[in-house]
């Protein structure tokens, strides 16, 4: 499906966004960014194989779903580490 294909190519720039925010320091808009794309990309590729019909990427799905599971769970202490220290 072409909508598909395009956000597969669109995944490299958003990759590649990820990574500028998060090495300037902008952690909790990357944070985000990433969350979204993770959740996205799992919806997307369960999508197209089931309309594809192609059971065997169930076992990538699988993995690319333990690493959504990773992202989302560390974005909570991320997201607290990355507060502003604020000095008195």
């Amino acid at each position: 499906m072409p909508a598909f294909e395009i956000y597969w190519s669109a995944l490299l720039f958003l990759d590649l966004a990820v990574v500028v925010l998060l090495s300037t320091g902008r952690i909790r808009p990357g944070l985000l960014l990433a969350v979204a794309i993770m959740v996205s990309d799992v919806a997307i590729n369960i999508a197209a194989t089931r309309m594809a019909g192609a059971a065997g990427f169930g076992s990538a799905l699988l993995w690319q779903s333990v690493f959504l599971g990773f992202v989302v769970g560390s974005v909570g202490l991320l997201w607290i580490a990355a507060r502003p220290v604020v000095d008195h």
